[in-house]
């Protein structure tokens, strides 16, 4: 080794280096694992007819919709693992990428949290029902912002009971 440590110490630190990679595999596995099974416990049994594939969980968490050229109020009112649907009035294309920000209270324990999600769909005022965006989240699994959005979204239920 040419910067002073040993062969020995190198390979002790990519050996550790190995672990850790395999208890973050291992924890990640865990997590989706708590995740899936939180959401399940919180949400409605999806009809056969339904083309999500993944449970829904009804929510009220305020939020800050931004896309490239505006930016509005929202609500998160219904949550699932592959995205949520927010009501707001920000007009947004299917396909456009739009950032979520958390609107917390003063004592939150938490900075505000924000993640990136693609529209899938949306809903104007004109249509029936509540005006809107249908967001997917992009990068699940890699973002850790869609983790503590999931952890946000857990906490705030389990002060409600």
């Amino acid at each position: 080794m040419s910067t002073g440590g040993s062969k020995a110490e190198f390979k002790a630190m990519v050996a550790e280096l190995e672990m850790i990679e395999r208890r973050r595999q291992e924890d990640e596995a865990r997590r989706h694992l708590l995740e899936q099974r939180l959401i399940l416990m919180m949400g409605t049994e999806l009809p056969s007819s339904e083309r999500r594939h993944f449970a829904r969980v009804a929510c009220e968490l305020a939020v800050v919709v931004r896309s490239r050229v505006a930016q509005q109020a929202g609500v998160i009112v219904d949550m699932g693992a592959g995205g949520v649907f927010v009501v707001t009035s920000l007009v947004a294309h299917i396909g456009d990428f739009v950032e979520l920000e958390t609107v917390l209270g003063p004592s939150a324990p938490n900075p505000p949290l924000r993640i990136w999600a693609k529209v899938t769909w949306s809903r104007d005022h004109r249509n029936a029902g509540r005006a809107g965006v249908g967001v997917a989240f992009a990068g699940f699994g890699s973002d850790p912002q869609v983790h503590r959005f999931f952890l946000e979204l857990f906490r705030k239920r389990l002060s409600d009971y």
